[in-house]
């Protein structure tokens, strides 16, 4: 790392590294950063370390910078970010700033955070929840880890009666998986939410129910070769919004940027 922040000091960069030490802590480096009026943070590490980093520059002038180290790094593919770190570090002298969205979710009283990619509601979150603090086995074996752990949460997974009311329509049946997307790309690889723009003031919400284990084979082959919407068929739902409540009849797992979160009921909201 030291040796690919050389480029930025050799063009009159100031750089001043900081690790984090816990959960959280990359929020509050970012947030002091932000106060203190630094240009750039740059985060290094996975999506998390950037959810984390993001939600500390809301509302500032800071902008962030990413360089890939995690496991599934579907930011930097949304964004065209090399995964190669000294490539990754060449753009950030040259980058172009935008403004974007951050996704809002409250859960109770005190439950207020922030999310980049997406809030997952349902089988996956299910499947981050049991990969819980083993950052070892997400190490180990990349996304592997959750690709095993995914498909026995789908051989097992049951639908759950859930009302979901998107602005001013309200979806009601079983449901298996919910995804709501401020980015197109989920996992790096499918689009469940490919009409999804970061920029936009919406979420884009996809929900996908259905008996059957063939079934749910079907739509993830669908989400793979090029996204779902409800084109696909029975089983699917897309709508676009700018505030979602969920609710389910027994508690759901939550996750938000593939990090467990809590359980539902959820509101889901924007952040410009």
């Amino acid at each position: 790392l030291r040796e690919a922040l050389d480029h930025l000091v050799s063009i009159d960069w100031g750089v001043d590294i900081q690790t984090t030490t816990s959960a959280g802590h990359a929020t509050e480096l970012a947030e002091r950063a932000a106060r203190q009026g630094v240009e750039v943070v740059i985060a290094v590490g996975g999506d998390g370390t950037i959810n984390e980093v993001a939600s500390g520059l809301l509302g500032s002038e800071t902008s962030l910078a990413v360089l890939p180290a995690g496991t599934a790094n579907v930011w930097a593919r949304e964004a065209g970010v090399p995964f190669d770190i000294g490539q990754a570090m060449a753009l950030v002298p040259h980058a172009r700033r935008v403004r974007i969205d951050l996704g809002r979710i409250r859960s109770g009283e005190r439950l207020d955070r922030r999310f980049l990619l997406m809030c997952g509601v349902g089988m996956d979150a299910e499947a981050v929840r049991r990969l819980h603090g083993g950052s070892w086995t997400k190490r180990w074996f990349g996304m592997g880890a959750y690709v095993g752990v995914a498909v026995n949460v789908m051989t097992r997974f049951q639908p759950m009666d859930t009302r979901i009311v998107v602005d001013d329509v309200t979806l009601e049946g079983p449901m298996l998986q919910l995804i709501a997307g401020n980015t197109r790309l989920y996992g790096g690889v499918a689009r469940l939410t490919a009409g999804a723009r970061v920029d936009d003031g919406l979420l884009d919400l996809c929900t996908c129910s259905g008996p059957g284990l063939l079934h749910r084979a079907a739509m993830a082959f669908r989400a793979m070769r090029g996204g779902l919407d409800a084109r696909n068929g029975a089983g699917i739902d897309y709508v676009r919004g700018a505030r979602i409540d969920v609710e389910t009849e027994w508690p759901l797992p939550v996750q938000i940027d593939g990090e467990y979160l809590c359980e539902t009921p959820v509101r889901l909201s924007l952040a410009p």
